[in-house]
């Protein structure tokens, strides 16, 4: 029975068709990852740009190069953006956050499914028995075979595998 479980790990983790899927998907996330830096590094740039704009607006108010009534109407539109850009920036970098998370899992259950199948035969009968009662969803043993439906791998999207 053991053997069987042993070689149902190594079709249900090491499968090219299942890893080279959470490669895919690994893909997918790595680029979604470096489109989110590239737009925080384009919003941090442009409240640079909005924080210079105002601090010369004000220096021409001080100045006395521009009125009060032509201070406060070129103001509060960037003032307006760059609040909008606090805000956004955070809600951009959580964004981030949560896809390097998902990409450094994906890498993490891929290395320890082949290290798992290829530590099998030295780990104790208790971890043995821990592992199958957490990876199998069901073992039905007829007269002329055992089927052993295994749960199925998280997935980068949380929904299981399809």
């Amino acid at each position: 029975m053991e053997g069987i479980f042993h070689e149902e790990l190594k079709s249900f983790f090491l499968s090219p068709s299942e890893i080279a899927d959470y490669v895919s998907k690994a893909d997918t996330v790595n680029t979604a990852i470096q489109e989110k830096r590239e737009l925080i590094e384009k919003r941090e740039a442009e409240q640079r740009k909005l924080e210079r704009d105002i601090d010369k607006l004000y220096e021409l108010y001080l100045s006395d190069q521009i009125t009060k009534k032509e201070f406060v109407k070129k103001y509060h539109p960037l003032e307006a953006k760059r609040k909008q850009l606090e805000e956004e920036i955070p809600v951009i970098q959580g964004e981030l956050d949560f896809l390097k998370i998902q990409y450094l899992s994906s890498e993490q259950i891929v290395t320890e499914a082949k290290d798992l199948y290829r530590e099998w035969p030295k780990l104790s009968i208790e971890i043995k028995r821990r592992v199958v009662e957490n990876i199998t969803e069901s073992l039905v043993i007829g007269k002329d075979e055992v089927a052993i439906n295994l749960n199925d791998l998280p997935s980068l999207s949380g929904n299981g595998r399809n």
